[in-house]
């Protein structure tokens, strides 16, 4: 793993079998203007998925709002729960619980009569209202970011056409992906994702 600036480069092996020979090649996966990324080393898969539309995606276009609630929750531990079932069954395990909780204790915030709950981009606190309503806290989100002219010019990220690659618990989010073969003198040819 290689992180020149903001383009990560990513080796792996492939190993082909056909029945009675094996051959184990050497690749490189590099990732462009990677803004974002998740390296689970003991959760790789064994194919890659490619995206162009994904929450992981929206996350990092952002911008940020923050969710707030009014009320205790009637059963503070079943909105645990429902809080690490998101994670796990929606999220995937993508997104670290950490990452847009306000605090580092999910059940103290579970608790508390009123406050912020999370602050983030609103494709992935669409799930923490969810369950915010559910629990009868009477949710709500403020967004104190000035609201953009439709017609001036973007910038940063949001002006980036970003894709994303997926290997199990490994993710990149980035805006051009090529594969290059490392372990074999070839002619100098790119492998590229071609999106749909």
């Amino acid at each position: 793993m290689k992180f020149p600036g903001s383009d990560i480069y990513f080796d792996f092996l492939i190993t082909l079998e056909d029945g009675e020979q094996t051959e184990t090649q050497v690749w490189q996966l590099q990732v462009k203007n990677c803004p974002d990324c998740k390296i689970d080393m003991d959760n790789i898969g064994g194919d890659f998925y490619f995206y162009s539309d994904h929450y992981l995606i929206s996350a990092v276009l952002g911008p940020n709002i923050e969710l707030y609630f009014k009320k205790p929750a009637a059963n503070p531990e079943a909105l645990v729960a429902d809080i690490y079932k998101i994670h796990k069954y929606v999220l995937e395990d993508h997104i670290v619980l950490e990452k847009y909780i306000n605090g580092d204790n999910l059940l103290n915030i579970c608790t508390s009569a009123f406050g912020l709950f999370a602050k983030g981009p609103k494709t992935i606190l669409k799930y923490y209202f969810e369950c915010l309503e559910k629990a009868n806290m009477s949710p709500y989100y403020y967004d104190n970011n000035f609201q953009k002219d439709q017609d001036a010019e973007k910038k940063g990220p949001e002006a980036i056409d970003f894709k994303l690659a997926v290997l199990g618990g490994i993710y990149f989010v980035g805006e051009k992906f090529t594969f290059i073969r490392l372990d074999k003198k070839e002619p100098k040819r790119r492998w590229r994702w071609l999106w749909f």
